[in-house]
Protein backbone atom coordinates (compact mmCIF):
# COMPACT_ATOMS: atom_id res chain seq x y z
CA UNK A 1 0.00 0.00 0.00
CA UNK A 2 1.09 3.56 -0.73
CA UNK A 3 -0.02 6.79 0.95
CA UNK A 4 -3.35 7.95 -0.45
CA UNK A 5 -4.57 4.44 -1.23
CA UNK A 6 -7.33 2.72 0.70
CA UNK A 7 -8.30 -0.69 2.00
CA UNK A 8 -11.94 -1.56 1.37
CA UNK A 9 -14.19 -3.85 3.38
CA UNK A 10 -12.21 -4.07 6.61
CA UNK A 11 -14.84 -5.94 8.58
CA UNK A 12 -15.53 -9.35 10.09
CA UNK A 13 -18.73 -11.39 10.39
CA UNK A 14 -18.90 -13.26 13.72
CA UNK A 15 -20.40 -16.75 13.62
CA UNK A 16 -22.09 -18.70 16.41
CA UNK A 17 -22.02 -22.46 15.79
CA UNK A 18 -24.05 -23.25 18.90
CA UNK A 19 -27.83 -23.58 19.04
CA UNK A 20 -28.21 -20.83 21.65
CA UNK A 21 -27.23 -17.17 21.70
CA UNK A 22 -24.22 -15.79 23.54
CA UNK A 23 -23.31 -12.26 24.57
CA UNK A 24 -19.94 -11.32 23.08
CA UNK A 25 -17.63 -8.37 22.48
CA UNK A 26 -16.15 -8.23 18.99
CA UNK A 27 -13.13 -6.01 18.31
CA UNK A 28 -11.46 -5.26 15.00
CA UNK A 29 -8.27 -3.23 15.09
CA UNK A 30 -4.96 -2.45 13.36
CA UNK A 31 -1.67 -3.26 15.03
CA UNK A 32 1.85 -2.60 13.77
CA UNK A 33 4.16 -5.60 13.57
CA UNK A 34 6.47 -4.08 16.19
CA UNK A 35 3.48 -3.68 18.51
CA UNK A 36 4.08 0.05 19.03
CA UNK A 37 0.89 1.25 17.31
CA UNK A 38 -2.67 0.01 17.76
CA UNK A 39 -5.78 1.60 16.29
CA UNK A 40 -9.28 0.38 17.14
CA UNK A 41 -11.54 0.32 14.08
CA UNK A 42 -14.69 -0.82 15.88
CA UNK A 43 -15.71 -2.75 18.97
CA UNK A 44 -19.25 -3.83 19.61
CA UNK A 45 -21.22 -5.84 22.16
CA UNK A 46 -23.77 -8.11 20.53
CA UNK A 47 -26.07 -10.93 21.55
CA UNK A 48 -24.84 -13.32 18.90
CA UNK A 49 -27.60 -15.63 17.73
CA UNK A 50 -27.01 -18.97 16.04
CA UNK A 51 -25.43 -18.51 12.61
CA UNK A 52 -23.93 -15.32 11.21
CA UNK A 53 -23.97 -12.03 13.07
CA UNK A 54 -23.70 -8.46 11.74
CA UNK A 55 -20.69 -7.01 9.95
CA UNK A 56 -18.32 -5.30 12.36
CA UNK A 57 -15.57 -2.98 11.12
CA UNK A 58 -15.30 -0.17 8.61
CA UNK A 59 -16.02 0.21 4.91
CA UNK A 60 -12.59 1.62 4.16
CA UNK A 61 -9.26 2.60 5.68
CA UNK A 62 -7.44 5.56 4.10
CA UNK A 63 -3.67 5.10 4.20
CA UNK A 64 -2.29 8.40 5.50
CA UNK A 65 1.03 9.37 7.05
CA UNK A 66 -0.35 8.76 10.52
CA UNK A 67 0.77 5.24 9.69
CA UNK A 68 4.52 5.01 9.52
CA UNK A 69 6.35 3.01 6.88
CA UNK A 70 6.28 -0.68 7.75
CA UNK A 71 4.06 -3.71 8.15
CA UNK A 72 0.69 -3.89 9.89
CA UNK A 73 -2.06 -6.38 10.57
CA UNK A 74 -5.82 -6.06 10.67
CA UNK A 75 -6.82 -8.19 13.64
CA UNK A 76 -10.14 -9.30 15.08
CA UNK A 77 -11.03 -10.80 18.43
CA UNK A 78 -14.24 -12.15 19.95
CA UNK A 79 -14.58 -12.29 23.75
CA UNK A 80 -17.34 -13.96 25.77
CA UNK A 81 -19.25 -11.59 28.06
CA UNK A 82 -21.08 -14.43 29.79
CA UNK A 83 -20.47 -18.03 30.75
CA UNK A 84 -22.14 -20.89 28.92
CA UNK A 85 -22.38 -24.59 29.67
CA UNK A 86 -20.75 -25.34 26.33
CA UNK A 87 -17.37 -26.67 25.32
CA UNK A 88 -15.14 -25.09 22.71
CA UNK A 89 -13.29 -27.23 20.11
CA UNK A 90 -10.22 -27.32 22.38
CA UNK A 91 -12.32 -28.84 25.18
CA UNK A 92 -12.36 -25.73 27.39
CA UNK A 93 -15.56 -24.25 28.79
CA UNK A 94 -16.97 -20.88 27.77
CA UNK A 95 -16.44 -18.45 30.62
CA UNK A 96 -16.89 -14.70 30.92
CA UNK A 97 -13.80 -12.92 29.58
CA UNK A 98 -12.59 -15.90 27.57
CA UNK A 99 -11.26 -15.16 24.09
CA UNK A 100 -13.40 -17.21 21.73
CA UNK A 101 -11.72 -16.24 18.49
CA UNK A 102 -8.43 -14.49 17.79
CA UNK A 103 -7.28 -15.82 14.43
CA UNK A 104 -7.96 -13.01 11.96
CA UNK A 105 -4.58 -11.58 10.99
CA UNK A 106 -4.58 -9.89 7.56
CA UNK A 107 -1.23 -8.26 6.91
CA UNK A 108 -0.55 -5.21 4.77
CA UNK A 109 2.55 -3.16 4.08
CA UNK A 110 2.88 0.62 3.72
CA UNK A 111 5.47 2.11 1.39
CA UNK A 112 7.56 -1.07 1.61
CA UNK A 113 7.62 -4.51 0.04
CA UNK A 114 6.68 -7.64 1.99
CA UNK A 115 9.31 -10.19 2.79
CA UNK A 116 9.58 -13.15 0.46
CA UNK A 117 7.11 -15.81 1.61
CA UNK A 118 8.71 -18.75 -0.21
CA UNK A 119 7.24 -21.15 -2.77
CA UNK A 120 4.16 -21.97 -0.64
CA UNK A 121 1.72 -19.96 1.39
CA UNK A 122 -1.15 -21.16 3.58
CA UNK A 123 -4.72 -19.91 3.41
CA UNK A 124 -7.76 -21.03 5.45
CA UNK A 125 -10.67 -22.42 3.46
CA UNK A 126 -13.32 -24.05 5.66
CA UNK A 127 -15.58 -26.79 4.40
CA UNK A 128 -17.82 -29.33 6.17
CA UNK A 129 -16.09 -32.34 4.63
CA UNK A 130 -14.39 -35.11 6.65
CA UNK A 131 -12.20 -36.04 3.69
CA UNK A 132 -10.70 -32.57 3.30
CA UNK A 133 -7.86 -31.34 5.49
CA UNK A 134 -5.51 -29.82 2.89
CA UNK A 135 -5.69 -28.92 -0.78
CA UNK A 136 -3.42 -26.91 -3.05
CA UNK A 137 -3.26 -25.14 -6.36
CA UNK A 138 -0.57 -23.44 -8.37
CA UNK A 139 -0.33 -19.66 -8.53
CA UNK A 140 2.04 -17.25 -10.24
CA UNK A 141 4.92 -17.42 -7.76
CA UNK A 142 4.42 -20.88 -6.28
CA UNK A 143 1.57 -22.72 -4.58
CA UNK A 144 -1.22 -21.81 -2.21
CA UNK A 145 -2.03 -24.55 0.29
CA UNK A 146 -5.59 -24.42 1.62
CA UNK A 147 -6.31 -25.83 5.05
CA UNK A 148 -9.73 -26.71 6.40
CA UNK A 149 -10.18 -24.49 9.47
CA UNK A 150 -13.48 -26.27 10.13
CA UNK A 151 -11.67 -29.57 10.64
CA UNK A 152 -11.53 -30.71 14.31
CA UNK A 153 -7.74 -31.14 14.13
CA UNK A 154 -7.30 -27.51 13.08
CA UNK A 155 -9.93 -26.21 15.52
CA UNK A 156 -8.01 -27.75 18.43
CA UNK A 157 -5.05 -25.44 17.81
CA UNK A 158 -6.65 -22.52 15.95
CA UNK A 159 -6.52 -20.16 18.94
CA UNK A 160 -2.78 -20.70 19.41
CA UNK A 161 -1.06 -18.96 16.50
CA UNK A 162 2.38 -20.43 17.24
CA UNK A 163 1.06 -24.00 17.49
CA UNK A 164 -1.00 -23.59 14.32
CA UNK A 165 2.02 -22.20 12.44
CA UNK A 166 4.19 -25.10 13.59
CA UNK A 167 1.58 -27.64 12.55
CA UNK A 168 1.09 -26.11 9.10
CA UNK A 169 4.86 -25.85 8.60
CA UNK A 170 5.35 -29.51 9.49
CA UNK A 171 2.50 -30.68 7.27
CA UNK A 172 3.70 -28.35 4.53
CA UNK A 173 6.97 -30.29 4.23
CA UNK A 174 5.07 -33.46 3.31
CA UNK A 175 2.76 -31.57 0.95
CA UNK A 176 5.76 -29.96 -0.75
CA UNK A 177 7.16 -33.43 -1.47
CA UNK A 178 3.85 -34.53 -2.96
CA UNK A 179 3.68 -31.39 -5.12
CA UNK A 180 7.27 -31.90 -6.25
CA UNK A 181 6.58 -35.55 -7.12
CA UNK A 182 3.59 -34.51 -9.22
CA UNK A 183 5.74 -31.93 -11.01
CA UNK A 184 8.43 -34.48 -11.79
CA UNK A 185 5.98 -36.98 -13.27
CA UNK A 186 5.46 -34.63 -16.20
CA UNK A 187 8.95 -33.15 -16.28
CA UNK A 188 11.86 -34.53 -18.33
CA UNK A 189 14.39 -32.47 -16.37
CA UNK A 190 14.38 -34.48 -13.14
CA UNK A 191 16.80 -32.67 -10.82
CA UNK A 192 15.80 -34.65 -7.72
CA UNK A 193 17.43 -38.03 -8.32
CA UNK A 194 15.69 -39.85 -5.46
CA UNK A 195 12.23 -38.75 -6.51
CA UNK A 196 13.08 -39.40 -10.15
CA UNK A 197 14.13 -42.96 -9.24
CA UNK A 198 10.73 -43.51 -7.56
CA UNK A 199 9.01 -42.55 -10.80
CA UNK A 200 11.31 -44.70 -12.95
CA UNK A 201 11.14 -47.81 -10.74
CA UNK A 202 7.41 -47.43 -10.02
CA UNK A 203 8.12 -48.73 -6.52
CA UNK A 204 5.12 -47.52 -4.56
CA UNK A 205 6.39 -49.09 -1.33
CA UNK A 206 9.39 -46.73 -1.36
CA UNK A 207 7.37 -43.50 -1.62
CA UNK A 208 6.28 -43.14 1.99
CA UNK A 209 9.68 -44.25 3.29
CA UNK A 210 11.42 -41.51 1.31
CA UNK A 211 8.80 -38.95 2.30
CA UNK A 212 9.23 -39.80 5.99
CA UNK A 213 13.00 -39.56 5.65
CA UNK A 214 12.82 -36.11 4.02
CA UNK A 215 10.16 -35.01 6.51
CA UNK A 216 12.32 -36.10 9.45
CA UNK A 217 15.33 -34.24 8.04
CA UNK A 218 13.22 -31.09 7.55
CA UNK A 219 11.90 -31.22 11.13
CA UNK A 220 15.38 -31.89 12.51
CA UNK A 221 16.71 -28.75 10.83
CA UNK A 222 13.87 -26.37 11.78
CA UNK A 223 13.64 -27.63 15.38
CA UNK A 224 17.38 -27.08 15.88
Amino acid sequence: MNYGEKISGAYVIPINEFSESILVLVKIFIVSTDGKKTEMLQEKEINLQEGEGPKIGVDEIIITKKYGIGSYSIRARMIALEGKDRLLPDGSKIEKGKILYDRVNQKFYIETDPKESGPCRFQPHGRDDKNYLFDWEEEEDGYVIYFNDWHPRIKQIASNEEELTNYLTEQGSMLALQIRLEELVGDDDKEDEELAKLIKDKDISAVYKLFLSRHSEFLWDIKK
